[in-house]
């Protein structure tokens, strides 16, 4: 089998154990499974959605998920039946630019940033699944959803524009508010 025969098996292997594990499984499994390291998984997830395909990789923290490409999604909410998606709120965009650029935050994060209380909108936008929410000690901390990442069209939060610009104004933004109490 020569190197580029191998590398599309891997690829086709990786889209196959994605979907009979019902579009997502572990990274750690996924490594363990095809016995490569983490930076040639990403490699392999780049080429695959680098590809036109009705499916992208996306992938969170800890999991690789198979969902319908972008490009494709409006054919599928026609099958299903769905109406066009609710708006979000310019709230919500906020709110979730916050989180995507920063890679979590916490709700007084969020609310020190935008200086104004922020729970309603977590709540919804966790309800939407745009959000994810776990506890860390005493507190939780929001993060962005594969499905997020899946409907901005991008497979992990690196690949957002100039996101290490934009975090860095972020960064200085919030020690000048702290200099200034």
């Amino acid at each position: 089998m020569t190197n580029s025969s191998a590398h599309n098996k891997m690829l086709n292997t990786i889209e196959a154990l994605l979907y009979s594990e019902g579009g997502e499984t572990a990274k750690t499994k996924m490594l363990k499974l095809l016995e490569i390291n983490d930076s040639e998984l990403n490699v392999l997830i780049r080429e695959y959605n680098s590809k036109e395909r009705g499916l992208k990789i996306v992938e969170d923290d800890k999991r690789l998920l198979l969902r319908v490409s972008p490009i494709e999604a409006p054919i599928i909410e026609r099958v299903r039946g769905e109406s066009a998606r609710e708006e979000i709120s310019k709230t919500g965009l906020e709110v979730l630019s916050i989180v995507l650029y920063r890679g979590s935050a916490s709700a007084s994060d969020i609310e020190y940033i935008r200086g104004v209380n922020s729970g309603y909108t977590l709540r919804q936008l966790t309800s939407r699944g745009l959000l994810l929410k776990s506890k860390k000690g005493m507190t939780y901390q929001y993060s962005p959803s594969a499905e997020l990442l899946a409907l901005l069209g991008i497979s992990h939060i690196s690949e957002l524009p100039k996101r290490d610009e934009i975090l860095e104004t972020l960064i200085r933004f919030e020690e000048q508010k702290e200099d200034d109490r």
